[in-house]
């Protein structure tokens, strides 16, 4: 009797199975694609400038000019420090702000301070500055003699 039973419902249900492999997928219900998070905007401390001869410099700018913001300059993959005590400028780190992306030319307050070494001593002046777009200087091709 048992074996009535099977081959019942193997008779019963065999086709129905065929018949769902055969359907196609209900709207909505194929395979889900995903689609990755577009990256949060990094907020930006510095731009950086490329001179005539290659180096990268990361800068701030005022009202005066340029200024360095790390107290660095990377030349053909070296780290070559600033003369010691050129003028620096940082943005302070607010975490009270609530927009931490900065908008280029938008200006606001960064700290003043001296290059020791490959590090900025910030002093007690601030001034306004803002983070430029990044730019190169495009070098000279002039060889008269």
């Amino acid at each position: 009797m048992l074996a009535l039973w099977i081959l019942v419902f193997g008779c019963v249900f065999e086709p129905l199975v065929a018949l769902e492999k055969s359907l196609p997928p209900a709207e909505g219900c194929g395979e889900v694609l995903t689609t990755k998070a577009p990256s949060p905007v990094a907020s930006a401390k510095y731009g950086n400038y490329t001179d005539p001869y290659g180096c990268v410099h990361n800068i701030l700018i005022s009202y005066s000019g340029s200024y360095t913001a790390t107290c660095v300059k990377i030349c053909r993959k070296r780290r070559r420090p600033y003369k010691l005590f050129t003028q620096c400028l940082q943005l302070p780190d607010n975490p009270l702000q609530e927009r931490q992306d900065l908008i280029s030319n938008q200006s606001t307050l960064c700290q003043v301070g001296r290059c020791i070494g490959f590090y900025c001593v910030l002093g007690r002046t601030s001034q306004k500055c803002y983070v430029p777009k990044n730019y190169s200087a495009t070098p000279s091709n002039n060889k008269a003699e």
